[in-house]
């Protein structure tokens, strides 16, 4: 009979239809058939995914209606920390209140969240009635109660979260809470609200930011003015009690000791966009416009402030520490630090930390990406600035400094906090600087690394198709160096060990053989190239049809 599935996987706030690809596990099914056709399998789960998109393909599409009027005022009582038998409950504002809110969940919690903490910041002096008109006038003020759509729904929102981030200080609206909120989105946010920051890092980072602006402020926000530059302090704690946060705490091991640590997540996509409302506000444009090169510098500054007596590779490091160790560069790109990145990306010490954070291969990965991001923006910065681009140097440097110290963990007698790295790990590593260097053309540089991430592999595990296929990316990029005479005998060792491997009727063979060809052909060995494309077109006519891509090739 019909078989179905039995697992349900439930998505919320999915961001892109490919995310859903991840989630769609399949029996059978090999990927390709004999015609070149596609045959996935049979999908074993059902997916119930929440999103804001609506072009999902192969979705069965339900619109979710706003909430009744009952749980509208229920959800209400609970961002309020209020109980649901309160008399709120009841109370005809406040059913008005979540009328204008268009009965929308992520609205009407924005609008408790800020009644809870006006309710608190008042210290009693306000009544219940008092504190609910204030809100729902905030809102009917902003333009509730228009057409309910969702951009209607969205400005609704948006409205409100302007109102509950500039508190009033003495009578005037104040404009610090939404600056460190623009700037953190900025900084540690720009591309998704999933990202994890420390606490730690958020609070210095304010301080940073409102120091930087202190004769702005001080002219301007009354907030400040009262406050001075510990004002930053309570930014953390509004943010938090409004739920734009999502705080987690943690217990790192530092130094032998455990430490409490709290990270934050921005709470939903939605407010993540918010942040650019505010850098559009005009009032708010002498404070954050072009400012992003200068709030990465600020976070960089704040780490340091706080960090410097720390070495890059303490054994446990705290959370500040292990996200520097991960992200530092690319904040030192965007603030075009380049003195700056350009020197701790050739530090041992922070090479190191590394290694030891994010694991061998992971935090080479990082190294390479980050040198790669800073050659581009060197290249971009010298086009623009009409000076002589010295990009590819200070790559090839750090990619030099990162195997340096590579090579003494693997001559490392103990082991370092995750293990000793082996002469394979030490090979993908190389083999991960190789490519990068390959990518930006340097070829004299990737194929010496290349063949050093060779000579590591084969003494780990002798003649495999690993090492087969390293020295056939080894040939290519001696061939593109024009280094023709090494290319030809390295091609020529693969194809001796591809014998060994996998046999003279095989793919891989057949592709080895067509990259002697085309060296012989470069070198003007037209008699022995064509021995070698005659050859390869003989063992691909005897193949199955899905090579003859390859045989068109050839």
């Amino acid at each position: 009979g019909q078989q179905h599935t039995s697992v349900l996987i439930i998505l919320d706030d999915v961001a892109e239809p490919s995310d859903l690809e991840w989630f769609q596990f399949r029996r059978g099914g090999g990927g390709g058939g004999e015609n070149g056709g596609s045959d996935k399998g049979e999908q074993m789960n059902d997916l119930l995914v929440t999103s804001r998109l609506t072009d999902i393909e192969g979705a069965i599409s339900l619109t979710v209606p706003p909430l009744e009027m009952k749980e509208a005022v229920r959800l209400l009582l609970t961002e309020s920390d209020l109980p649901s038998n309160h008399p709120m409950a009841n109370n005809r504002t406040a059913r008005g209140l979540v009328k204008n809110c268009f009965l929308h969940p992520l609205t009407i919690k924005f609008a408790g969240r800020w009644l809870s903490l006006k309710r608190v910041t008042s210290g009693g002096q306000k009544g219940m009635d008092e504190i609910l008109g204030e809100v729902n006038d905030a809102i009917i003020e902003r333009g509730g109660g228009a057409e309910n759509n969702t951009e209607s729904n969205v400005d609704e929102l948006y409205s409100l979260l302007n109102r509950a981030m500039s508190p009033l200080v003495k009578g005037k609206e104040t404009k610090i809470v939404r600056l460190c909120f623009a700037a953190l989105v900025a900084v540690f946010f720009k591309e998704t609200c999933s990202a994890s920051v420390p606490l730690e890092i958020a609070n210095d980072f304010f301080l940073k930011v409102v120091e930087n602006e202190k004769d702005i402020l001080s002219r301007d926000d009354t907030f400040f003015q009262s406050n001075g530059r510990q004002a930053s302090k309570l930014v953390p704690e509004i943010l938090g009690a409004l739920g734009i946060f999502n705080i987690t705490k943690h217990t790192t091991q530092v130094e032998g000791s455990e430490k409490n640590e709290s990270s934050i997540q921005i709470d939903h996509d939605l407010i993540r966009q918010f942040s650019r409302r505010i850098r559009n506000d005009e009032n708010m444009h002498h404070l954050v416009k072009n400012a992003e090169k200068r709030w990465n510098a600020a976070y960089v500054q704040s780490y340091f402030q706080q960090k410097a007596k720390y070495l890059w590779d303490d054994i446990q490091p705290d959370r500040s520490r292990k996200y520097a160790l991960e992200k530092m560069p690319t904040h030192m790109i965007q603030a075009e630090m380049f003195d700056d990145v350009e020197m701790l990306m050739r530090n041992e010490s922070f090479i190191r930390g590394r290694f030891w954070s994010l694991g061998w291969t992971e935090g080479t990965r990082a190294h390479v990406v980050d040198a790669e991001a800073f050659c581009h923006r060197l290249q971009s910065y010298s086009l623009a600035n009409d000076i002589e681009d010295c990009s590819s140097p200070k790559l090839v440097d750090a990619c030099k400094q990162l195997e340096a110290v590579l090579m003494e963990e693997v001559a490392r007698e103990s082991g370092g906090p995750n293990g000793h790295c082996s002469t394979l790990e030490a090979g993908r590593c190389l083999h991960e600087i190789s490519v990068s260097l390959a990518r930006l053309k340097l070829w004299d540089e990737a194929s010496r690394f290349c063949d050093s991430c060779v000579e590591l592999v084969e003494s780990n595990l002798g003649p495999s198709e690993l090492v087969a296929s390293l020295l056939y990316n080894s040939s290519v990029m001696h061939t593109e160096a024009n280094e023709f005479d090494q290319a030809e005998k390295i091609i020529g060792d693969c194809l001796d060990m591809r014998v060994k491997t996998c046999g003279t009727e095989s793919i891989l063979y057949v592709r080895a053989l067509c990259q002697l060809g085309d060296i012989l052909s470069v070198s003007s060995d037209y008699s022995a190239a064509e021995s070698c494309f005659n050859k390869s077109i003989g063992i691909l006519k005897v193949m199955p049809a899905h090579y003859h891509l390859d045989f068109g090739i050839t």
